[in-house]
């Protein structure tokens, strides 16, 4: 598949993308070096040099009893990771201002664990 002419072609037809593409750029074989430069391509195009901050918060940490082996929380990690439950909400709540007050486009909670209790 030739990236940078579906790259083009996304940027001509404003950001519309087919399944069928979308499946041939995941299924693909080649070096990602050639799918990273059509993804700068399209998101040049778009978005030029704008950034986005995003604010990524650890409302509790370790504990967790899933065993998933990407995860530094996991059962099964010897990450050396700060431990502790569910920080007060108004921890919560004063992290997420400040994350606004610093132009944060985007504030995500994450808890250790597959679901909070009560």
């Amino acid at each position: 598949m030739d990236f940078t002419a579906l790259a083009q072609r996304i940027c001509n037809v404003k950001g519309q993308i087919t399944k069928a593409e979308s499946l041939a750029v995941l299924n693909s074989r080649t070096e990602w070096w050639g799918i990273y430069g059509a993804a700068l391509m399209v998101k040049n195009h778009f978005y030029q040099n704008k950034l986005q901050l995003n604010v990524l918060m650890n409302a509790k940490s370790g504990l967790c009893a899933e065993d998933c082996g990407y995860c530094a929380q996991s059962k099964i990690s010897s990450a050396d990771i700060e431990t502790y439950g569910l920080l007060p909400t108004d921890i919560i709540y004063k992290k997420a201002l400040l994350a606004y007050k610093r132009n944060a486009t985007t504030f995500c909670i994450a808890t250790s664990g597959s679901r909070l209790s009560e």
